[in-house]
């Protein structure tokens, strides 16, 4: 299994290495986490949740409003802090979260997350070649099995990302004849 790095500097790969795109994977410290059963539900959404929010995280109130609705403001803030601890020892690291100034994010020294490795090769693509590298790491949609708001408005994200991409990159090139040896190109480059 091919892993990821989060950037191209020398620096070592973090411990935590979350895999979204086309299957949901934690590799923590070299190994693959296993449940037996269903495994922890709430903190696992919660990190979904926050992985989907992106490197920047999400604020206290937007993340308890989305996994506990009907909740009232302290009891959805008890239980986002009861399910953060549940995530942290799940995580094995403890500072894998930030949480605080009324924040959450996944700490990048800590988390390698597959889909923000993709959208920033993607963003950063501004040749074919750097476009068709891109592409090649994406393993499939956004948590494809997870019907939660969240999954599904990342995945349309990520759609219209790729979309942008290719259009800023590929249309010009149709305009000059060698256009059909360039898609050519790209598209075994993806694969």
């Amino acid at each position: 299994m091919q892993t990821f790095h989060p950037t191209v500097s020398p620096s070592p790969v973090p411990p935590v290495l979350i895999y979204t795109l086309g299957r949901f994977d934690l590799l923590i410290n070299g190994a693959f986490l296993q449940f037996e059963g269903r495994g922890p539900r709430k903190p696992l959404e919660l990190l979904s949740a926050l992985v989907a929010f992106g490197e920047r995280g999400a604020s206290v109130g937007a993340v308890t409003d989305l996994l506990w609705p009907e909740a009232d403001g302290f009891d959805g803030y008890r239980a986002l802090v009861t399910t953060l601890h549940r995530l942290r020892r799940v995580l094995v690291h403890r500072n894998a979260i930030h949480f605080g100034a009324g924040r959450l994010h996944l700490e990048p020294t800590v988390c390698a997350v597959d889909v923000w490795t993709f959208e920033h090769a993607l963003s950063a693509a501004r040749t074919h070649g750097q476009l068709g590298a891109a592409l090649a790491l994406y393993r499939g949609p956004f948590l494809s099995d997870d019907a939660s708001p969240w999954a599904i408005g990342m995945r349309a994200r990520l759609e219209q990302d790729i979309a942008r991409a290719t259009r800023k990159l590929w249309l010009p090139a149709r305009r000059f004849d060698d256009a059909p040896r360039q898609s050519v190109g790209l598209r075994t480059a993806a694969r």
